[in-house]
């Protein structure tokens, strides 16, 4: 079935998708690193909190796009 020209107005472009695919994938950087450095016995490092709160921000950022 060829699509056409009104069936392409009607999508809604999926706004907001990479940006919360980049939060996910800092989230779980962030997560990471901290549960690695705790069981290795370091002390935390503000770079993981830094990280874990970027992508909580960044997908609140894209999730706002989204419902744009």
């Amino acid at each position: 079935m060829p699509v056409t020209a009104k069936d392409m107005e009607s999508v809604r472009p999926h706004r907001g998708t990479k940006t919360k695919l980049l939060a996910v994938v800092l989230i779980i950087l962030g997560v990471l690193d901290a549960m690695l450095s705790w069981r290795a016995g370091f002390a935390l490092s503000s770079t993981y909190l830094l990280l874990f709160t970027g992508g909580i921000t960044l997908f609140v950022i894209g999730s706002v796009r989204h419902w744009r």
